[in-house]
Parts: structure tokens; sequence; C-alpha cells
């Protein structure tokens, strides 16, 4: 089995859906192409893991105030949150069904 080799169109793709500019990003070209090459080149569900990490790393911030101004940083988590989801319903990779453990077959 061949390894799949991500194009520098899908990086620069991923990089445009996770507002990762190559020269600021922690994310390096090496990481989302390993990134991809884990999803077959599979951009969205990359995108969604680079939104999860984003919103672990803001996870943290809270909302405060300081001289008149007010700075609702909590906000950031839910927007990467959605983002990741947003991502994640695009994805021909990753499942879009959540299974409920709980439910029991149907009896006929």
């Amino acid at each position: 089995m061949s390894e799949y080799t991500p194009t520098e169109t899908e990086i620069k793709l991923l990089r445009l859906r996770t507002g990762e500019a190559a020269e600021t990003s922690i994310y390096t070209d090496e990481v989302l192409s390993e990134l991809l090459s884990k999803y077959t080149g599979d951009v969205h569900a990359a995108a969604h893991d680079i939104w999860t990490w984003k919103a672990a790393a803001v996870a943290g911030l809270f909302d405060w105030s300081a001289d008149g101004g007010k700075y609702n940083q909590s906000v950031l988590y839910d927007r990467y949150m959605a983002a990741a989801e947003e991502e994640r319903k695009q994805s021909k990779t990753l499942c879009r069904m959540i299974i409920d453990p709980e439910l029991k077959e149907v009896e006929s």
C-alpha cells in the first residue's frame, strides 16, 4: 500500500479553511501534510482536527473587563468548535452519525 502524498493545493486549501497563514502559523507544511495523509487528502477532516485543537488551546480563556473595556474571550471556544463541526459535516471521512449506546434493536 502506498502512502498518500498531499498536493500543494490541498495544503493551501487547508491553510485557507483554518485561517493559518504559512508565515505565522504553528502548523508547518510538514505537519499539515502529515494530517492530510492521515485522512487521505480529506481537507475537511484535517480542518476539523485543527479547529478542535484551536478550541482546546482557548478553552481556558474567560471574559473580563478593564479600563472601561469588555473582553469576551470565552466566545472563541464556541466559534472554533462551530467551525470544527462545519468541517466534520463536509468531511467524506469522518463519521456523520452519532450512535446512542442505549439504543436497542427494533423488534419485529
